[in-house]
């Protein structure tokens, strides 16, 4: 059974990646899965839900991938390096994930419970924020406005990437590390 749900979340993501999330539809969906239109609606009750369940399960996917093997250990820089690395390798990794996140981020079919695990998320960043201010002296502003600055920095990084501006090398990627980590430092 779960081999059907996700054959319909792997479909509606690539659809929804192809034709935009206006343009896709439930029939296109079904038809990419190679299930029928009742089998969605066993897994799904609409189409805002089954984009809903995409997002989170992509952002859970997300954060996972950004945060594992992450050393408590480590102090703030290397902490930084590492998870907005891994964040960058993630997002290379997983185009379609990516592009899908970064468009539906801001979409008025944003669930509550979507907004739930974008909030998690923040409380981790915030956390964050603060282990960072305890060691270095940093820009007074909210940790919210570091995300979105450092995330906003990055994306374009990569969004440059993939549509064929440049090719990304690892020199690159570090020179985005240290650029985003100088901003956010007095």
């Amino acid at each position: 059974m779960k081999d059907k749900r996700e054959k319909i979340l792997k479909a509606a993501l690539g659809v929804i990646c192809e034709v935009g999330l206006q343009s896709a539809s439930v029939s296109q969906i079904v038809k990419r899965a190679d299930v029928g239109m009742g089998t969605l609606y066993n897994y799904f009750s609409s189409k805002e839900e089954l984009v809903s369940e995409l997002y989170e399960e992509l952002m859970k996917n997300l954060a996972t991938a950004t945060y594992k093997n992450i050393d408590p250990n480590l102090d703030a820089k290397n902490k930084f390096n590492k998870i907005f690395a891994s964040f960058i390798e993630y997002s290379l990794n997983h185009q379609l994930e990516f592009q899908f996140i970064e468009n539906y981020a801001h979409s008025p079919y944003i669930s509550k419970k979507s907004l739930d695990i974008k909030e998690e998320l923040m409380k981790f960043f915030d956390e964050f924020f603060i282990e960072i201010k305890k060691s270095f002296e940093v820009k007074d502003t909210k940790s919210s406005f570091y995300l979105k600055f450092v995330y906003g920095a990055l994306s374009g990084v990569i969004k440059g990437h993939l549509l064929g501006y440049y090719t990304l090398t690892e020199k690159d990627i570090n020179i985005a590390l240290k650029s985003c980590w100088d901003a956010i430092l007095k």
